[in-house]
């Protein structure tokens, strides 16, 4: 509704839908039209006036702030004003054009506050780099993937953290240990460890659970049966057995 407002120039809609919190930037898409550059663009200076303090960042100033030039101000603003953390912009690569998420441009530049930023505010974590058109190539690598290429170790134990996945691969199938540099590749195997680790643990942890709660419903059977002491002795042990 705001995008459809501010495109025709109807201050007073704009106006209320701003004054019921509507997100100034919902509308604002991979082509970078927002409804201040709509009302821009058609002279509706009156809803321009309305929309200001609303207005997102340049890209340029964006990415600068993700690289932390400007202390991730830029980047705050883009968030606080309803930027999408999963925004893919435009970018040149020697694929030719691409869409690349922020997040990977963060763990690409080694910007940890701004990937903990991004992460925080809902993005979308192996999220990759799409192409540009349908039938242009892109190398379909990840946050995580150019993190460990980049050897930015400190971001690939976030990243892993946050549950980034280690088994994704590019478009040209090399996995994240292929592309990794030798510490980067020794924290996603140290991780990978950690999680079979993890799952082992918890599977015995399982079993011994159901074993458990067999054991004491034998038990209560038994207790509430009154089938003698020496079925309920029979239950005690294998209580005691399941404890064990």
């Amino acid at each position: 509704a705001l995008m459809h407002a501010a495109s025709n120039g109807h201050a007073p809609i704009v106006k209320v839908l701003l004054d019921h919190k509507a997100t100034p930037n919902v509308g604002f898409d991979e082509q970078a039209t927002s409804a201040i550059e709509l009302a821009e663009a058609r002279g509706h200076e009156d809803v321009v006036a309305l929309l200001e303090p609303y207005r997102l960042p340049t890209l340029a100033s964006l990415l600068g702030s993700i690289e932390g030039g400007d202390n991730h101000t830029a980047l705050r603003m883009w968030i606080q004003r309803g930027g999408s953390p999963c925004y893919r912009f435009v970018a040149r690569t020697s694929d030719g054009r691409v869409r690349m998420p922020l997040l990977v441009y963060a763990a690409m530049y080694g910007s940890q506050p701004s990937v903990e930023t991004l992460l925080e505010m809902g993005a979308f974590i192996d999220a990759a780099i799409v192409a540009d058109r349908d039938d242009a190539p892109s190398d379909g690598m990840t946050a995580l993937m150019y993190a460990c290429r980049e050897d930015h170790v400190s971001i690939v134990q976030l990243l892993l953290s946050r549950g980034a996945d280690p088994a994704l691969r590019s478009n040209d199938g090399l996995s994240v240990l292929s592309i990794a540099k030798p510490a980067s590749a020794e924290a996603v195997r140290a991780h990978q460890a950690q999680s079979k680790q993890r799952s082992k643990l918890e599977q015995d942890v399982t079993i011994t659970s159901y074993s458990l709660k067999r054991s004491m419903d034998a038990a209560q059977r038994a207790c509430a049966g009154g089938s003698g002491s020496g079925q309920r002795a029979h239950a005690l042990e294998e209580l005691e057995a399941a404890e064990e």
